[in-house]
């Protein structure tokens, strides 16, 4: 146990910037995808898309799996408490792959009537099912993935996630080269090709975090003990992933209402949105992602072993950081970056970045509020108080944020800007309230409670 007390002794930045590397890496991978892609043909990318929706879907239901098993994997390192410790992690690597196997086999029996419910067009149709189809075999690949890496994470081992990612991310992008472009003597195989490096790439991460894990955990996985269902731990797993996967349902799908709103509004306002939100918000969101993230962890095994004071000051300072990082990083991005990336996606069209000015300069009022909502939230999850961030969602995303995106989009004629200023309000709602929530220490007495039943477990 030294050397896990040692992990957890490690500052914030120690645990955070291999969590940070790792998402910017998958952010990279998927721009670069795109863009070599599109080389080829913009219909490659357009059935792409179609495919990558299905693929990040999945990982949202992998993912929740694996936060459930981080937090649960770092609650009993702090605790101590071995026994339960290799039964929580073969039920995870259970879970996931049981969902792997079922979202693989939904897509290779359905997949025509999956692309007919979305409504793709005749042109795409051949190329957006075969795509899906090949990279349908990477789920099971990610789904094992995502639980090494929660649990290499959980016990502090973040920079092994992030050497796995960067061998998935590598091997993808150079079996892309070769396979697109048919380098190396082999036919140029054009998306194919693309779903296909995926694979490939997803199994070479396997490999290296599955060695990783060996090394550094050494709990050995059995097969036998696999599929053999504990109500208990799987309860254990999910009252933290669940909640978290329904407030992410809550967001995406208040997203697509507000992405219908501003496609009412013409097209370039919808490409602006497309293009802000993509190409500027996902990588503004990154350090608040990772700070919250290590936080999670250091939260989860201090809530483990008891230490409430450390938990309680060691957020405040997670977020002191966080706020402090997201106010530096968009008032630098607003002085003329933001600009720069803009032109460079959307071809410097006027229109584009005329629209976008103002969502620059309220990017620097949103962020921050983000930042609460997502080091605070993480650390209320390992804190035992997963629930209410879901209810503050639901409330905020559909009874406040929904409304006043047509009321100041649509009524007023804001527009853009008015859909954006919805997004701020709703952000800094839910973070105020996270904060609260946290400064009143009800997750303490849920966390002394749940300790208590589970002592006579």
């Amino acid at each position: 146990m030294n050397e896990i007390n040692s992990n957890y002794n490690k500052n914030l930045f120690q645990l955070a910037w291999p969590i940070f590397a790792d998402l910017l890496l998958r952010v990279l991978t998927g721009s670069v995808n795109i863009l070599m892609i599109s080389q080829i043909s913009v219909l490659y990318v357009a059935s792409m898309t179609v495919g990558n929706q299905i693929f990040g879907l999945s990982i949202v239901i992998f993912n929740f799996v694996g936060l459930g098993t981080c937090v649960s994997v770092a609650q009993l390192l702090g605790s101590r408490e071995k026994r339960k410790l290799k039964r929580i992690i073969h039920c995870s690597f259970g879970i996931n792959l049981i969902i792997g196997m079922l979202v693989l086999l939904t897509i290779l029996f359905f997949n025509h009537q999956i692309l007919d419910l979305m409504q793709i067009d005749k042109d795409i149709h051949n190329e957006a099912c075969q795509y899906m189809t090949i990279l349908s075999f990477s789920f099971v690949f990610e789904a094992v993935s995502i639980c090494y890496a929660s649990i290499l994470r959980a016990y502090g081992y973040t920079k092994e996630s992030m050497y796995s990612s960067l061998t998935a991310n590598l091997v993808t992008i150079c079996s892309n080269f070769i396979l697109l472009f048919g380098f190396l003597g082999l036919p140029q195989m054009g998306l194919n090709g693309a779903a296909i490096s995926t694979v490939i790439g997803r199994l070479s991460s396997i490999i290296v975090i599955h060695h990783l894990y060996k090394n550094r955990i050494g709990i050995k996985i059995y097969p036998k003990f696999l599929f053999k269902p504990n109500i208990y731990f799987i309860k254990k797993i999910l009252k933290i992933g669940a909640p978290a996967a329904g407030e992410n349902f809550a967001w995406n799908t208040q997203f697509m209402v507000a992405t219908a709103f501003i496609a009412s509004m013409g097209n370039y306002e919808l490409a602006t949105h497309t293009y802000y939100f993509q190409t500027v918000c996902m990588y503004l969101m990154l350090f608040a992602v990772s700070v919250g993230s290590a936080t999670e962890i250091i939260v989860a095994y201090h809530i483990g072993a008891k230490n409430f004071d450390i938990v309680y000051e060691r957020l405040l300072k997670s977020l002191k950081i966080g706020l402090a990082g997201s106010i530096v990083i968009t008032s630098v991005m607003a002085c003329g970056f933001t600009n720069i990336i803009l032109c460079v996606f959307s071809n410097g069209s006027k229109e584009v970045l005329e629209l976008a000015a103002p969502l620059i300069l309220l990017s620097v009022i949103m962020e921050p509020g983000r930042s609460f909502n997502v080091i605070v939230i993480n650390a209320l999850r390992a804190a035992n108080d997963p629930n209410f961030p879901l209810v503050m969602a639901v409330i905020s995303m559909w009874c406040i944020a929904v409304p006043l995106e047509y009321f100041l989009g649509i009524y007023m004629k804001m527009g853009l800007l008015g859909v954006w200023i919805a997004f701020t309000c709703d952000e800094w709602i839910r973070g105020i309230s996270m904060y609260i929530r946290w400064k009143s220490r009800i997750w303490e007495k849920k966390t002394r409670m749940i300790l208590q039943k589970e002592r006579s477990l």
